[in-house]
C-alpha cells in the first residue's frame, strides 16, 4: 500500500503569523485614524475648519454666523473700493459698486464650512494644514457689461458700428468701421478675477475690433425699421391725456442695437418718459402716504392727508413704442398710465385713532462722529413704527443688524467687562430712550437687558441694551389700541415718544437706594488695543413702574438690576507693568436676560420721580467713562 503525505504550504504556521501581524497593524491603523478624526471633528465641533481664511482673513473655528459678522467688517477692507482697466496709455477707473462686483457674504461663510466632517480634511487641519476659501462672488452681469462697453468707447481707435441715426427726424445710415479696441467678455472676466482675488487693476490689451453689423444690413434696416418708424407722428395715451409727438421730438430718443446680424430698434424709455412730464399734468408723481404731524407743546396730533400717483413703466412704453413704430397698424400708444394708490391711506391713518401723547423720554450724550452716526440711524428705523393692539415690538427686528451695510460704524461696546470698539457701538442708546418711553407709556415689558457696567448718563435700573442677534429690546402694546412710535434724533440727543390712546393717567418710577456697593478694581493691560478706562462702582437697585387710573394707584411692578464694578483699566508697555492680570478677567458673567416684573408690593418709602409728561433728560454724576464708553454689550 502506497502512504501519501498532504502537501504542506511554504509559508506554514510563519505565514500565518505574518497575516495576523500585517491585521494587527492595519487595525491599529484605522484605529488611530479614527481616534485622529474623532479628536478633529470634537475640536471643530461643527463650525468651520480650524486655519480657514478668506483672504487671509482667519475664521476657523468660529461658527457660520460668527465668521459672517467677522467677514463683513473685515472683507470689505481687502477687497477694492475701485477697480482700474490699463489699456496702452489709459488707466479707466470705476468704483466696484458701478461695476457691480459684490461678494455674498453669507455664502462665503457657509462655503467655509462645508466638508467639515471629511475625515481627510479634519485630520488635515488637526495638524494645522492650511486651507484658503475664495469669496463667493455677486456679481451684476449686466451693470458690469455696460461699465465695460463705456470703457470700450473710451480707448476705441477708429471702430464704428453699423446703425441708424433718427436725432434729427429722419433715419440716416451709420456706415460701419472696422477698429481697435477692447475684448468686452476678457476684461469684464479679468475684472471679476482680480477683484475676487483683492486686486485693484487689470491689464487689457487693445485688439482688433470688427464690427457685428456690415453695410448689407444697415441697408435693409434703413430701407425697413428706418422707414416705418420715421414714416408720421405717433400719438401716446397718459392717462386722461393723450400727447401727439412728430418724428422730430420722438426720433432723439431712438437708436440701433445688433442682433443676430441685423438692426433692431432701440426706445430711450426713460428720457422719452422725462420728456413727456411737461406735457401731461403729474406724470410720475409718486403717491404719498397720509403722515401724522404731532403738536408736542400741544400735545396734540394732525393727519396730513394721502394722495395718489400717476406711474408708468418706462420699459413697457418702450416696447410698445419700438412695436408701433417698425409694425403696420394705428401709430398709437397706450403708455399704460396707471392711477397707483398710497400704501398707508387717511383713511387707514384716521382708523388708528392716534390723538393722544402717552409718553416721552430724552437722553443726551457726549459728541463722539460713531455715536451721530448710529444713533442717528437706529433713530431713523424706529420712527414711524406702528404697533397694533397686542403685537410686540422688537427693536432688533426693527432697527436691523448693525453692519456697514446697513449704515452702521464702529463704536464702542462692553465685552468682558472692558469697552473695545465694534459695530453699533451708540445703539443702546436708543434702546435706553425707546425702553424709557414705553415704560412711561405703560406698555408690557416683554424682553429688556440692563447693561452689565452701570453707565452715568442712564436712569440706573431703567436702562437697555442690545446686541444682534442675542439681546432685544421688546415690549407689547397692551393698551388695547394701535401706538404710533416718533423718534427725534439731534446731534447730542435723541427722544422717543409714544402715541396714541390714553388708557392710565400717569405712569411713575420709583427708585431704591443704591445696594450692595462693589467698589472697582485696577486692571494693568499690555493690549496693543488697550483703551483706558474709568472706574464705577458696582451695586443693586429697584425700580418700582407705578400705574394711576381715576386718580388712583391701579398696580405696580419692581424690576431688579445688579450692575458689577466698571474696573480702571491702565493701559502699559508690554513688560512694564506692576500687575498682570488678564483685562476683564474680574467681571462676572452678565446678568439674567430679562426683568421680569415681581407681583405687586405694598407701600413703598422712596420719593416718585416726575410724570413722564415731564420729558425727563438724564444726566450723569458718576465718574466719567472712557470717551466712547457706552453701548451693545456683547455675550461672553
Amino acid at each position: 500500500m502506497t502512504e501519501s503525505t498532504p502537501a504542506v504550504s511554504s509559508g506554514g504556521s510563519g505565514g500565518r503569523r505574518t497575516a495576523l501581524r500585517v491585521g494587527i497593524v492595519a487595525g491599529g491603523a484605522v484605529a488611530a485614524v479614527g481616534l485622529l478624526y474623532g479628536v478633529a471633528v470634537a475640536t471643530t465641533g461643527g463650525n468651520i475648519p480650524r486655519n480657514t481664511e478668506v483672504l487671509g482673513i482667519a475664521i476657523g473655528g468660529k461658527s457660520v454666523e460668527d465668521a459672517r459678522t467677522h467677514l463683513s467688517v473685515a472683507l470689505p477692507e481687502r477687497l477694492p473700493d475701485a477697480m482700474t482697466v490699463v489699456a496702452a496709455d489709459k488707466r479707466l477707473t470705476r468704483p466696484t459698486g458701478d461695476l457691480g462686483l459684490d461678494i455674498d457674504i453669507e455664502a462665503t461663510a457657509a462655503k467655509a464650512r462645508e466638508g467639515w466632517a471629511s475625515p481627510f480634511r479634519a485630520i488635515k487641519t488637526l495638524f494645522g494644514a492650511g486651507r484658503e476659501i475664495d469669496p463667493v462672488p455677486a456679481i451684476d452681469t449686466e451693470t458690469l457689461n455696460t461699465a465695460v462697453e463705456e470703457m470700450n468707447d473710451e480707448v476705441s481707435l477708429g471702430f464704428v458700428e453699423g446703425g441708424l441715426d433718427f436725432s434729427t427726424g429722419v433715419a440716416k445710415p451709420i456706415a460701419p468701421i472696422p477698429g481697435r479696441g477692447l475684448d468686452d467678455e476678457a476684461v469684464a472676466a479679468a475684472l471679476t478675477d482680480a477683484f475676487l482675488a483683492g486686486e485693484a487693476e487689470v491689464a487689457a490689451p487693445i485688439v482688433d475690433v470688427q464690427p457685428e453689423i456690415d453695410q448689407a444690413a444697415v441697408d435693409r434696416a434703413l430701407a425697413g425699421i428706418g422707414a416705418r418708424a420715421m414714416s408720421g407722428p405717433v400719438t401716446i395715451t397718459v392717462a386722461k391725456n393723450s400727447v401727439e409727438l412728430t418724428p422730430a421730438q420722438f426720433g432723439p430718443f431712438l437708436s440701433t442695437e445688433p442682433a443676430d446680424g441685423d438692426l433692431r430698434l432701440v426706445v430711450d424709455a426713460e428720457g422719452l418718459v422725462d420728456s413727456l412730464e411737461d406735457k401731461v399734468e403729474d406724470l410720475g408723481r409718486p403717491p404719498r402716504d397720509a403722515k401724522f404731524k404731532f403738536n408736542e407743546d400741544e400735545e396734540t396730533v394732525e393727519i396730513v392727508p394721502s394722495r395718489a400717483g400717476i406711474v408708468l413703466d418706462p420699459g413697457v412704453l418702450g416696447d410698445k413704442l419700438a412695436d408701433v413704430l417698425v409694425g403696420d397698424g394705428p401709430r398709437t400708444v397706450d403708455a399704460g398710465a396707471r392711477t397707483q394708490a398710497p400704501k398707508f391711506s387717511t383713511a387707514d391713518a384716521e382708523a388708528l385713532g392716534i390723538k393722544d401723547k402717552l409718553s416721552s423720554f430724552k437722553t443726551e450724550y457726549p459728541y463722539a462722529a460713531y455715536r451721530v452716526t448710529n444713533i442717528g440711524r437706529a433713530a431713523e428705523k424706529i420712527n414711524g413704527s406702528i404697533v397694533m393692539p397686542d403685537e410686540i415690538w422688537s427693536l432688533n427686528k426693527t432697527v436691523g443688524e448693525r453692519t456697514v451695510k446697513n449704515g452702521f460704524v464702529r463704536g464702542y461696546i462692553i465685552k468682558n467687562g472692558q469697552f473695545i470698539e465694534d459695530l453699533g457701538g451708540g445703539v443702546s442708546q436708543s434702546a435706553t430712550t425707546t425702553y424709557n418711553a414705553a415704560f412711561f407709556a405703560g406698555l408690557k415689558d416683554i424682553e429688556h437687558h440692563p447693561h452689565s457696567l452701570y453707565i452715568g448718563r442712564y436712569p440706573a435700573g431703567r436702562e437697555a441694551t442690545v446686541a444682534w442677534p442675542s439681546k432685544d429690546l421688546r415690549f407689547q402694546n397692551d393698551s388695547g389700541h394701535p401706538v404710533y412710535i416718533q423718534a427725534n434724533h439731534k446731534v447730542g440727543s435723541i427722544e422717543v415718544s409714544m402715541w396714541g390712546t390714553k388708557v392710565w393717567d400717569k405712569i411713575e418710577s420709583i427708585s431704591s437706594p443704591r445696594r450692595n456697593i462693589v467698589s472697582p478694581k485696577t486692571v494693568e493691560s499690555e493690549d496693543p488695543d488697550c483703551e483706558p478706562q474709568s472706574p464705577v462702582d458696582g451695586f443693586d437697585i429697584t425700580v418700582t413702574r407705578v400705574f394711576f387710573k381715576d386718580g388712583e394707584e391701579a398696580k405696580r411692578e419692581t424690576y431688579d438690576t445688579h450692575y458689577f464694578p466698571t474696573d480702571r483699566i491702565v493701559c502699559v508697555e508690554p513688560g512694564k507693568g506692576t500687575k498682570s492680570p488678564t483685562p476683564g478677567s474680574s467681571e462676572s458673567p452678565d446678568p439674567s436676560p430679562s426683568r421680569t416684573p415681581k407681583p405687586p408690593k405694598s407701600t413703598p418709602t422712596p420719593k416718585p420721580e416726575p410724570s413722564p409728561s415731564a420729558s425727563p433728560t438724564t444726566s450723569s454724576s458718576a465718574p466719567p467713562l472712557p470717551i466712547g464708553g457706552d453701548d451693545d454689550v456683547v455675550p461672553d
